[in-house]
């Protein structure tokens, strides 16, 4: 019985585009190199001697899979998403995996402990990690018979609820529901740094693999507002740019 992990991840001059209005072109690609390098280490680290496969239209970005000890593979042009994972995790059955976990690579509050709550025996044939919106799913967990069903767009959380007959468990929580995919999710995630003040004082340091970012604290101040159903604007009064 073996597992893989599968890391979706775009060339990192074309990721976070949502984010053109906070961030420069460079800024950008710097913010998706610091992403990909945690989750990355992250899912090593969690997989252990298990394997792990990064999908991608970059070569760049499979030289650094390979070089980190995981696999790589080339996305086919013209794929969309749901093709370069179905393409994906195809590889890994071929090659023997009986269960397959997807997870996003933008997620600055994921650690190991994360992945084995996906992965748990209890979850069942397959489970789902909402955003904290419970719109968009940041991972997905299959053991079930052929591929996953990767439904990805818009509403994917739902969509793959309805994929999978409606039976997903559900892994929700900062770790995996607290993603950055725009203006909002960064001024939140920049109030949330320590010693940063402002939106631009903390890119530096989300854009430097080797910061020092409190995460303990920071997850507990997520898990609040996912319990409490709270904004950031609710929680912090008037969003800074």
């Amino acid at each position: 019985m073996t597992l893989w992990v599968i890391l979706p991840v775009k060339p990192f001059e074309a990721a976070k585009t949502r984010l053109s209005e906070d961030l420069s072109p460079s800024q950008r690609a710097r913010l998706a190199a610091w992403f990909f390098h945690r989750t990355l280490a992250i899912a090593l680290r969690f997989a252990g001697s298990r394997p792990v496969l990064v999908v991608t239209r970059s070569s760049n970005v499979i030289d650094l899979a390979h070089a980190a000890g995981a696999f790589g593979l080339l996305e086919d042009d013209g794929a969309d998403l749901n093709g370069a994972l179905r393409a994906a995790a195809a590889r890994a059955l071929d090659r023997g995996a009986s269960s397959i976990l997807t997870v996003a690579s933008d997620l600055p509050l994921l650690e190991t402990e994360d992945l084995a709550l996906m992965t748990a025996d209890d979850v069942g044939l397959c489970a789902l990690a909402p955003d904290r919106w419970r719109i968009g799913a940041n991972a997905l967990f299959w053991r079930g018979p052929g591929l996953p069903p990767y439904t990805y767009g818009p509403g994917s959380y739902a969509r793959h609820q309805e994929a999978a007959g409606g039976t997903a468990h559900t892994v929700s929580n900062a770790g995996l529901g607290f993603d950055i995919d725009d203006g909002e999710d960064l001024r939140l995630w920049s109030r949330l740094q320590p010693r940063a003040v402002s939106v631009a004082a903390a890119i530096p340091a989300l854009a430097r693999a080797s910061a020092g970012v409190d995460t303990d604290r920071a997850r507990l101040e997520i898990e609040e507002m996912f319990m409490n159903g709270e904004t950031p604007a609710a929680r912090y009064g008037e969003r800074e740019r």
